[in-house]
């Protein structure tokens, strides 16, 4: 491994590098938290979208298509392969950010406030669906807009919280 112009390193070492200490030998690093819940929250997230998407009788690949969207419009649903590619690489790197950003509010909270899995899941659910529904998609290409009916935003967090908010904070409570 090279680190920083070390053309060696010891077994075991830890290393700082910026602000974020890195060992590459223990198993439960804040890493490997950010990789596995963004991994999970991912793929119950893309799972979700796609099975409410087929509930309403579409093409569950649209719900894939529609992250595209955000960046090139109608066209990302024309049915080229490498939009959904696309689409898929940018929902998990939007995943990857939120599940970041749940990190940096979990180091900066008291200890009573980090076992609490139910707030967690809770908060962490509540605040994707707003910041997805009332900054990103509204200043996306996408060419649709956030839904509006009360029901319908409910059903929505509740998925946000069971498929995202419970992954991302049982991760957290577990490997703590």
């Amino acid at each position: 491994m090279f680190v920083y112009g070390l053309s060696e390193t010891i077994p075991g070492e830890t290393y700082r590098m910026s602000h974020v200490t890195f060992n590459p030998q223990e198993p439960h690093s804040r890493w490997r938290n950010i990789v596995l819940a963004t991994a999970v929250a991912g793929t119950l997230d893309i799972i979700a979208a796609m099975l409410l998407v087929t509930s309403r009788g579409g093409n569950p690949v649209n719900a894939i298509a529609a992250v595209a969207s955000g960046i090139y419009g109608r066209e990302a649903f024309s049915g080229a392969v490498w939009y959904v590619v696309l689409g898929l690489a940018l929902h998990y790197l939007i995943m990857a950010t939120f599940v970041v950003v749940f990190d940096g509010v979990q180091g900066s909270r008291k200890d009573r406030f980090r076992a609490n899995l139910a707030c967690n899941a809770l908060g962490a659910g509540v605040a994707i669906y707003l910041v997805m529904n009332l900054l990103v998609i509204p200043l996306s290409n996408a060419p649709f807009k956030p839904q509006s009916g009360a029901a319908e935003i409910a059903i929505l967090i509740l998925i946000h919280i069971a498929c995202v908010g419970v992954p991302i904070s049982s991760i957290w409570q577990v490997r703590q």
